[in-house]
């Protein structure tokens, strides 16, 4: 049944792999993204839309704030899912507007970061939910400022760690949004 779902309409991930081709080579989001795709998402923005089952949630159909927010990133100059929106059509049966994007894993940091997807390490909403590789790395980040003696040293070290520059970038625009 579908009484697990908050809306009937769900959303879906097209894996490209093995068998189905290994990956679309087309320039899906224009010149600025990527040419190369193993993973795309035909999003259907169940949350706060107005299909959804909660009459709260209807009422607050926010359906472009994800990639209003990706845009804003990237004309900051950072790294965000670039995607649009599109009508789906499953044999013949109109299924509704999408939006369809990037999916931000280890393929899509390789992309845009160079190297291999084996050297990412992808979390999905915090430390605990390992989607590939480790937390090790994101750990080990918090932990130095607890290991340093001043916040001066502190600051020093998680500059040999993370853009803090662009880490900036990344919250100013969370902030705005």
């Amino acid at each position: 049944t579908l009484n697990r779902w908050k809306n009937y309409k769900l959303s879906f991930r097209l894996v490209l792999r093995g068998v189905y081709g290994g990956q679309l080579d087309y320039p899906l989001f224009g010149p600025d993204a990527a040419n190369s795709y193993d993973t795309i998402v035909l999003d259907s923005r169940p949350q706060n839309s107005w299909v959804h089952s909660d009459s709260v949630q209807r009422t607050s159909a926010e359906y472009v704030r994800d990639q209003a927010s990706s845009n804003t990133q990237l004309a900051l100059g950072g790294y965000a899912c670039h995607g649009r929106p599109v009508h789906l059509y499953l044999n013949g049966l109109y299924w509704g507007l999408y939006w369809v994007h990037e999916r931000p894993d280890d393929s899509f940091a390789a992309s845009y970061l160079g190297g291999e997807k084996e050297d990412y390490d992808i979390l999905k909403h915090d430390y605990t939910n390992i989607v590939s590789g480790s937390n090790t790395d994101y750990m080990a980040l918090f932990n130095l400022s607890a290991t340093s003696p001043n916040t001066v040293t502190a600051f020093e070290n998680l500059k040999g760690k993370l853009d803090v520059a662009d880490f900036i970038d990344y919250l100013l625009a969370n902030y705005y949004l």
